[in-house]
């Protein structure tokens, strides 16, 4: 099995992504290559930072808009 990193396809240049949009379909953090191989699939970890002096709740969208079975909802307390 080999493993390689490589960076989020919404990303420029390995840099942060900011969530702009407030709505559906939202800010594409990372589009999955289609694969035929079984077995093969990509692996994403996220962290997210809220700046704001308020809470927000994050929505990934993972793999569709249908809530609530694609979706992974996520309160991010303010900065402190």
């Amino acid at each position: 099995m080999t493993f390689v990193k490589r960076k989020l396809s919404g990303s420029t240049d390995g840099k942060a992504i900011k969530v702009a949009a407030t709505a559906s379909t939202g800010t594409t953090i990372h589009t999955a290559v289609s694969g035929t191989t079984a077995g093969t699939f990509d692996e994403i970890w996220l962290w997210a930072y809220n700046s704001h002096t308020t809470g927000v709740t994050l929505t990934i969208e993972f793999g569709g808009t249908t809530a609530p079975d694609q979706n992974i909802v996520i309160d991010i307390p303010a900065k402190v």
